[in-house]
């Protein structure tokens, strides 16, 4: 036994406290953020800390809207919400048609492009490392990675030759914080669009930002279709059905 115990410690020595029991991991209490009382039931309770959520739909369906609540949600839960607006759509109403959401700089801090300075994908993905590595506690969301633009796209000539650098990039984001996430507390949500399958083969509609963020969301919801909201004969908004294809 002792010279177990001397071996463990040569081992922290060298490698640092990583060599954990398997009654910490049984014992660990994650907290668990509620979607909404449906959904929450085909997610077994929610969308618990240290998880990648991948949010896809066509445009104009209410992911934006449906990941904002998630936010909220979260907040009650004492996380800070960190927002990649790649998109530069987040407007005053979107923020304000959720309840209970604080958006004051230190609860709800946005990341996007303004005059003079035009941010291309690897500065978003940097600024949202950064955030990941630095805070505890967060929900990073990236809205959309469909439109994330790489440098090289930015900076040379409008072609159709240019190469979407997304999915590699997205690949590479991952690597760099799978890790930190979970021991962060931290959860990343993900929105991406779907895009028609013009090649006559497969799925209707797939999902733009490569295979390998598929493989590292823990949760995945995806709009099936939306109806609208009538007040009497008032369109007031509109009624998404969510298909949730993986949790936690």
């Amino acid at each position: 036994m002792a010279k177990e115990k001397e071996t463990v410690s040569d081992f922290e020595k060298k490698y640092g406290k990583v060599c954990i029991s398997g009654d910490f991991i049984l014992e660990q209490e994650k907290k668990i953020i509620s979607m909404s009382p449906r959904m929450d039931i085909g997610l077994s309770g929610g969308v618990p800390e240290g998880c990648w959520v991948l949010c896809s739909g066509q445009p104009k369906r209410g992911k934006t809207t449906c990941m904002l609540q998630l936010c909220a949600n979260a907040q009650k839960q004492g996380k800070k919400i960190r927002y990649l607006d790649v998109e530069h759509r987040l407007k005053s109403m979107n923020l304000g048609g959720i309840a209970g959401l604080k958006t004051d700089e230190d609860n709800f801090r946005i990341v996007r492009s303004e005059k003079g300075n035009i941010l291309n994908a690897e500065q978003f993905l940097n600024a949202g490392t950064d955030m990941l590595h630095a805070e505890e506690d967060i929900v990073l969301v990236i809205d959309s990675v469909s439109a994330l633009c790489s440098s090289a796209e930015t900076i040379g000539e409008i072609t159709s030759q240019a190469r979407n650098a997304g999915a590699k990039l997205m690949a590479n984001f991952w690597r760099k914080n799978k890790d930190v996430v979970p021991v962060q507390n931290s959860i990343v949500i993900m929105i991406i669009h779907l895009i028609a399958n013009t090649s006559g083969y497969g799925a209707k509609w797939n999902e733009d930002g490569g295979q390998k963020i598929q493989y590292a969301c823990d949760v995945k919801i995806r709009n099936k279709s939306t109806s609208d909201w009538l007040e009497g004969e008032k369109l007031v908004g509109i009624m998404p059905e969510w298909e949730i294809e993986t949790s936690a």
